[in-house]
């Protein structure tokens, strides 16, 4: 098998060469596929400069030897067949193959001085919209790229003629081309250069140099591997529908694949481009299917459930101190989740969680998740918020999820079961009972306490409205998990660390149905919060204002 022997230039990243035009009686560098041989007939180098020679014709794992013919050491070639040139004069190289010493191949080289004041062109710039491309270019099968080249230095004294003689050409396997304008066309799959070259006149010599380009062409045609729904399992009343959403794998497939949906019993489901009603009460399979893909969802329907009135927590000048145990100090996945009625849009309002840290919140007619809490040795901290606006939201049940996960990389924001913002993770867990500084202390803030439902840090964010029910996950759940368990307000999980329901007692506590058993004490301020009310003595105990209430489940 033959193959392109190439050495890397010495002198420059980009691939150049300095060569003398053809003359008569010189060998053109196209030998036949079996013929050893230089790809140039000739070089000409300025003295002092140095050029990598290119070999084809050479057979898989064939080495050649260098050696050089002058009177008076013209060049010197080492063994990697990097030519320097030493002197003015005439040299001839020649490449001798270490196990056929039959086959060679030979290049004239010529050596000229500089003369003084000469500025010789260093490479040419090659550019793409203006700007030098990042290498390797990327590009899709039948798309087109536009690209333009300029000499350099600006000084060089050969500018205006090596410009005019620019011009462009692909190396490799043809899997792109270019026209004389320097478009080029990506043909098929692979991996091609684009060559950027030019020729200037050098005293009695020619020069030509030359930019390549690396080309990486995908496929246009990237299947489907496979297809999901937007959730495994599905609960729907008589008579209500309900949406699922086919995902494809990857996102960026370009096959048009037709999306078909069937119900395994439409007496109790139907299911019509993805929207499934409920027909009567049973469980039904809805399968979508795409080219030879399937995913499927499992439906249950019942009957239409008639809300519940029962007592909830008024949400006034009233909130809820937690301490969590000292393993929830550091957490690498958290969610926390709540049904919440909100009242009013005026101000600042906390729902739950650890200030700076991990804090659902609403302000601005906004539900707002505060993250961040990198603290400083001064104990200032930095923190970072997602934002969706609830004006539609107002006075009415809503569902609010807030999910955090160190190995995923991200925090997210649901409102009512559907993202609506994510970012990127802080450098820490998520500590429970607060903010720990880089030494290792932890930031009291003004309270003795961090972990606060219905208020903040500061005393005077009190949250206004009604909760059904707010519980706190050691895992980050997908929303798919979200959403199945909307309507879930007692979920068996062992993920699940702390469920408070706000509906299920009365009195003056809140009890904790999940393993730890943290029931809610009910605290408030001597003068009803706000600035100045921070300090420990200033806290007091409080009662729970019992409301009648329709549940959101």
């Amino acid at each position: 098998m033959k193959k392109l022997f190439s050495i890397l230039a010495v002198a420059a990243a980009a691939a150049m060469a300095f060569v003398a035009c053809q003359k008569p009686g010189v060998e053109g560098n196209t030998p036949d596929a079996n013929t050893l041989a230089f790809t140039k007939p000739n070089v000409t180098l300025f003295v002092g400069d140095k050029e990598t020679l290119e070999l084809q014709g050479l057979n898989e794992g064939e080495r050649v030897t260098y050696s050089e013919d002058s009177e008076k050491k013209v060049v010197t070639v080492s063994t990697k067949g990097v030519v320097t040139a030493k002197a003015v004069g005439t040299a001839v190289v020649t490449a001798t193959s270490r196990t056929d010493a039959s086959r060679k191949a030979s290049i004239t080289v010529k050596v000229i001085e500089k003369e003084a004041g000469y500025v010789d062109v260093s490479t040419i710039v090659v550019l793409q919209d203006g700007a030098e491309p990042a290498v390797p270019v990327t590009i899709k099968e039948g798309e087109t790229a536009q690209f333009s080249a300029r000499i350099a230095p600006d000084d060089a004294t050969a500018k205006e003629e090596a410009t005019k003689n620019l011009a462009w050409s692909v190396k490799g396997t043809g899997v792109i081309s270019v026209d004389a304008n320097g478009k080029v066309t990506a043909i098929a799959a692979g991996e091609d250069y684009l060559v950027a070259s030019t020729s200037y006149t050098v005293g009695e010599s020619t020069k030509e140099i030359s930019k390549e380009i690396r080309f990486v062409v995908t496929s246009s045609n990237i299947p489907t591997t496979g297809i999901s729904l937007s959730s495994e399992t599905l609960r729907v009343t008589v008579g209500n529908t309900s949406d699922l959403y086919v995902t494809f794998e990857p996102e960026n497939h370009t096959d048009q694949l037709t999306v078909t949906w069937e119900s395994s019993a439409p007496a109790v489901a139907t299911v019509k481009d993805g929207h499934v009603t409920g027909v009567s009460v049973g469980e039904a399979t809805i399968t979508a299917k795409a080219g030879s893909f399937t995913a499927t969802c499992a439906v249950t329907v019942v009957e239409e459930v008639v809300p519940v009135q029962k007592k909830v927590i008024n949400f006034t000048k009233v909130f809820f101190p937690v301490e969590f145990p000292a393993q929830y100090d550091v957490m690498d996945e958290v969610t926390m989740e709540t049904w919440i009625k909100i009242a009013g849009a005026s101000g600042n309002q906390s729902i739950m969680g650890v200030e700076g840290v991990f804090l659902l919140r609403t302000e601005s007619n906004q539900w707002q998740l505060i993250y961040g809490g990198n603290v400083k040795d001064n104990e200032e901290y930095e923190e970072q918020k997602l934002a969706t606006s609830y004006t539609d939201d107002l006075n009415k049940w809503t569902h609010v999820a807030a999910v955090y996960s160190k190995s995923a990389n991200s925090v997210k924001l649901y409102v009512n079961g559907v993202e609506k913002g994510s970012g990127k993770v802080f450098d820490h867990g998520v500590n429970m009972n607060g903010i720990t500084k880089s030494n290792g202390t932890k930031v009291a803030w003004k309270l003795p306490f961090t972990f606060i439902i219905g208020n903040a840090c500061d005393g005077g964010r009190y949250l206004q409205g009604n909760v059904a029910y707010m519980r706190v996950w050691k895992k980050a759940l997908s929303e798919a998990e979200i959403k199945a368990g909307l309507n879930n307000a007692a979920p068996s999980s062992s993920d699940v660390i702390a469920n408070w329901k706000f509906d299920d007692a009365e009195g003056d506590s809140v009890k904790d149905s999940g393993p730890l058993g943290l029931t809610l004490a009910p605290k408030t301020y001597k003068d009803n919060g706000g600035s100045g009310a921070t300090a420990s003595q200033n806290i007091i105990d409080s009662t729970i204002e019992w409301i009648d209430g329709e549940l959101p489940y």
